[in-house]
């Protein structure tokens, strides 16, 4: 501009995989040369996992193909399995031995189980399918096939709206 650095706050303009959207600190609280790598580290901090979980990632199956009486099996990562079990079907998450490649578990696309969401308004909540999460929606990893314990309802899991009422209605008594 002639008139030198615009001064007041914009929105960063960051690479889409930063995930910084309008609701969560697009703002920096200062000049963005100063303060965004400070509010990369602190607001997006990762975690530390077991090496045990570190080993069997999961992936999610987008489709099942057969060419020449040879079955295929296409991962999220477009990873492809010859012969994979009869019993995994689309949509289903499979869970991988990362030292021998092989499926060591997977895990069914059914109504209770629950998922992380991958994209759209609600990435990273998490949800049980049948609930708040369209049956048609691709953008979900399941992670478990019941309701984990330490997960806490109020606070975690996105319930429908009669859930929530039941569970918030207390009788006068």
């Amino acid at each position: 501009t002639p008139h030198g650095p615009k001064k007041h706050l914009k929105h960063i303009a960051a690479p889409k995989h930063w995930i910084l959207d309008k609701l969560t600190r697009v703002h920096p609280p200062g000049p963005v040369t100063k303060y965004l790598p400070l509010i990369m580290l602190l607001f997006y901090s990762s975690h530390l996992i077991a090496l045990k979980e570190a080993n069997c990632p999961f992936y999610r199956v987008r489709k099942i193909m057969s060419t020449k009486e040879i079955t295929d099996l296409v991962t999220h990562e477009l990873g492809t399995t010859h012969y994979p079990d009869p019993f995994i079907k689309g949509k289903d998450t499979n869970q991988v031995v990362l030292e021998t490649g092989k499926f060591s578990d997977f895990i069914r696309f059914d109504t209770g189980n629950l998922n992380i969401v991958t994209g759209g308004a609600n990435m990273g909540n998490l949800m049980l399918i049948g609930t708040a999460l369209p049956p048609t929606s691709p953008t979900f990893l399941l992670l478990a096939k019941t309701n984990l314990g330490f997960l806490s309802q109020k606070k975690s899991i996105c319930l429908t709206i009669a859930a929530e009422r039941d569970r918030d209605w207390k009788p006068d008594n």
